[in-house]
């Protein structure tokens, strides 16, 4: 063996460099493999949650609304609203036909999806109406201080105020600590339970 490699050294040097290459390979193989199977197992738990609270709000009853967490309610009339969409042939008009409580929990919980962590990512990702919807939300049922900030947000990603640009990280990180307070949702919540009847979208 010994004698083989130094009669042969350019060989064996071609093997081990092709048994590295084939090692590298594949670890980078198996974690492309553990990272798409971490994105399919999080996307299966975002759907079986997202089917569990649409059933938990699909005909809430005044008492259920009252107990239910804010944001879970939230959430959950918004799937309802959401399934209504997906089996429309024309989601647009029906969604301009729902009942303003129907629309308000839509846009809020498009806020809260995609908007908890970086408010911003709401606007980067949805447009009117639902921004515009939102909005009037923040502004009749969040606290002013919040409605201050999803209206200089909108300023910015609507194109009236680009030269703000630069303000995004500090209106996301103070958005964020305002949402993560426990009352935030209070005045939201309150204006469901008054709407619960809305709400039997389903029965």
């Amino acid at each position: 063996m010994i004698q083989s490699i130094l009669d042969y050294p350019v060989l064996y040097i071609v093997i081990v460099v092709l048994i590295v290459l084939c090692l590298f390979a594949w670890t980078r193989a198996m974690r492309a493999s553990a990272r798409r199977n971490a994105s399919r197992d999080a996307t299966i738990a975002q759907l079986k949650e997202y089917h569990a609270l649409r059933r938990e709000f699909a005909n809430p009853t005044l008492e259920q609304m009252a107990v239910a967490e804010p944001t879970k309610l939230i959430a959950g009339l918004c799937a309802n609203v959401q399934h209504q969409l997906e089996e429309a042939e024309d989601a647009d008009d029906l969604f301009a036909t729902l009942p303003e409580p129907a629309q308000v929990a839509y846009a809020l919980g498009y806020v809260l999806e995609d908007g908890s962590e970086q408010l911003s990512n709401f606007f980067r990702r949805n447009g009117p109406p639902l921004t515009d919807i939102a909005q009037q939300a923040a502004q009749d049922l969040l606290p002013a201080e919040f409605a201050e900030l999803f209206a200089a947000l909108h300023a910015i990603h609507n194109g009236t105020a680009t030269d703000h640009a630069s303000d995004i990280p500090v209106l996301d990180d103070r958005a964020r600590a305002a949402m993560q307070q426990a009352s935030f949702w209070q005045a939201a919540h309150k204006y469901f339970i008054e709407n619960a009847a809305v709400f039997a979208i389903n029965s």
